[in-house]
């Protein structure tokens, strides 16, 4: 039975750091999405490789996604309350952690702006 964890860093690199991918930072873990704040990217530890899965570039002002931080609910529009009671507002392609879903803000089929569900910690596992 295999399952998935994932890990946020803020001020950490995700990095390999031999030519065989044999010392991975954060250490490789089957299973794994890593949401690397400073690089502004997303990784997926799995079946012996470690793999990126965003663009390679900065933030959401250029193409990329962009980690906002965890929110206590799920807002309506693009204002959104962060743990804390910092204020952001939203811009497409800014993510952000509600319990243990991940969300995306960005267009839906007709167009219009919204939060969208990429991921959920609490899904159920699958067999290998």
């Amino acid at each position: 039975m295999a399952t998935v964890t994932f890990k946020i860093l803020k001020n950490d690199y995700v990095a390999s750091s031999d030519p065989d991918n044999q010392k991975w930072t954060p250490a490789y873990k089957t299973g794994q999405i890593i949401f690397a704040k400073k690089e502004g990217k997303i990784y997926l530890d799995f079946d012996d490789d470690r793999t990126c899965y965003t663009p390679d570039v900065p933030s959401s002002s250029s193409g990329g996604m962009n980690y906002l931080g965890i929110a206590d609910k799920l807002p309506d529009g693009n204002n959104v309350i962060l743990k804390g009671g910092e204020s952001v507002t939203a811009k497409e392609k800014d993510m952000i952690v509600v319990g243990t879903k991940e969300y995306i803000y960005r267009k839906g089929d007709n167009g219009v702006l919204g939060w969208f569900e990429v991921g959920d910690e609490a899904a159920p596992t699958w067999e290998d």
